[in-house]
């Protein structure tokens, strides 16, 4: 992509979802982030990170959670409207 013009900009971004059998067991129910990092000639500049949690839909496993985890009754929610953001200000500018 690019060359990208000065000024601002909005990216779709969309991935494959992660692979369950990769996930350590005790971190699939929980708070965890999405991480994503933008680089220039191989220099970050920008890196956003968001908030999801993957929990039970159903009370009872919310109380009593399963020693393996049903993927198909978790719900994934991602708190998109509030991203955490980090800017490399100290980078060097090159045009």
């Amino acid at each position: 992509m690019g060359p990208v013009p000065e000024g601002r900009h909005k990216f779709v971004f969309s991935a494959d979802p992660p692979n369950p059998a990769k996930i350590p067991l005790p971190e699939v129910v929980g708070v965890t982030v999405i991480l994503i990092t933008c680089s220039y000639r191989e220099q970050e500049f920008i890196r956003v990170g968001y908030y999801v949690s993957n929990e039970y839909e159903d009370p009872e496993l919310q109380e009593n959670q399963p020693e393996q985890p049903d993927f198909n009754k978790l719900r994934r929610n991602i708190l998109a409207s509030n991203p955490r953001l980090g800017i490399d200000r100290s980078a060097k500018r090159e045009l």
